[in-house]
């Protein structure tokens, strides 16, 4: 999953199911979509492909047509313009969103999801590489034990996107964003840690004011200070940690993750082996999101304070203090709560 490099896929396949996929990818940029070059040539590849209606053709495209479409400007090397956004798309964005991309197509019933693809020219003058959508299935199977087609739910949330942790996290997580083995206990270890370094400054500064005979100086007033922030500190990592495994989710601390990422929940998630044998806990960083079904703009989790409290709820993007929906980390759904 996430390679965009696909040497066996079927060129003859049916003009209806790339349709499918197209039509899929587009909903699914209106929902979860973002401004750049990468996403408007993604939309325009989508667009494209649903107006081509000639099976006996394939439905591609030269960086001279995507360039002129999006920039309208072709004074520079259409090549150059495309080469490094492509790169960015089909090594970065995209594997970052596939996964999510799978439960919206699932979601809404397709059975295909279209994934940009790039046919590199033969050389030769007059050669160009070729781009085009091709359609992928969606792995039914795996999503159906995901959601739980059962229950009857007012929204359904996918994993939005994989997520950049901060230069000072990336240490700790690997490349899936979790965080195991001794990772998992760098993490665990930093509140006691804090905790342990607190109760060392409480002492510290309490042996300086009782051994001193002289009067209280602005140097003992700072102390006090210093450590009553420390205390303060030390209080809200423990209650955070405590909630963290007593909730198995909580918004991730803004010291893990990247500035440009926002809506961030770090999860405590459990999986297999091979064998299906059950593997310890792990550490998780993951964006969770949604369409709201009221007014179709995005869902992102939020935390649920004031009226909420102590809960992790949806909020639509739109409207965030009236559309809100539950969030149920076991089964990715949730309810309308007003």
């Amino acid at each position: 999953m996430g390679n965009n490099n696909i040497e066996n896929h079927d060129s003859n396949e049916s003009l209806e199911t790339l349709h499918e996929a197209s039509v899929c990818l587009i909903e699914y940029l209106n929902v979860h979509g973002e401004a750049g070059r990468p996403f408007e040539i993604l939309r325009f590849l989508a667009a494209e492909t649903i107006k081509h209606q000639d099976p006996n053709k394939q439905c591609t495209f030269t960086n001279l047509v995507i360039k002129d479409a999006i920039t309208k400007n072709l004074d520079n090397d259409p090549s150059a313009w495309l080469s490094p956004i492509w790169k960015k798309l089909s090594t970065d964005i995209l594997p970052n969103r596939e996964k999510g991309l799978q439960q919206f197509a699932f979601e809404r019933g397709y059975k295909h999801y279209a994934w940009p693809f790039k046919a590199d020219s033969q050389g030769g003058s007059g050669n160009q590489a070729q781009y085009k959508l091709i359609a992928k299935k969606v792995d039914s199977t795996a999503l159906n034990n995901l959601y739980h087609p059962d229950l009857q739910v007012d929204i359904k949330y996918i994993s939005a996107v994989s997520l950049k942790p901060s230069w000072i996290a990336s240490f700790l997580f690997n490349k899936n964003n979790s965080a195991h083995g001794w990772r998992k206990w760098a993490l665990f270890s930093f509140p006691i840690f804090w905790f342990i370094f607190t109760i060392l400054m409480c002492v510290l500064v309490w042996l300086s004011l009782k051994w001193s005979n002289a009067p209280i100086s602005s140097k003992d007033v700072l102390n006090i200070i210093s450590t009553g922030i420390f205390i303060y500190f030390c209080r809200y990592c423990s209650l955070r940690f405590m909630r963290f495994f007593e909730d198995r989710i909580i918004m991730a601390p803004d010291i893990l993750v990247d500035m440009k990422n926002v809506n961030v929940c770090l999860e405590l998630v459990s999986a297999m082996d091979e064998n299906n044998n059950k593997l310890p806990r792990a550490f998780q960083l993951v964006k969770y999101a949604s369409e709201c079904p009221i007014c179709k703009s995005e869902v992102l989790l939020e935390k649920g304070e004031p009226d909420f409290p102590r809960r992790i709820v949806g909020r639509c993007q739109e409207s965030p203090r009236e559309h809100v929906y539950s969030f149920d980390r076991a089964t990715k759904t949730g309810y309308k709560l007003r």
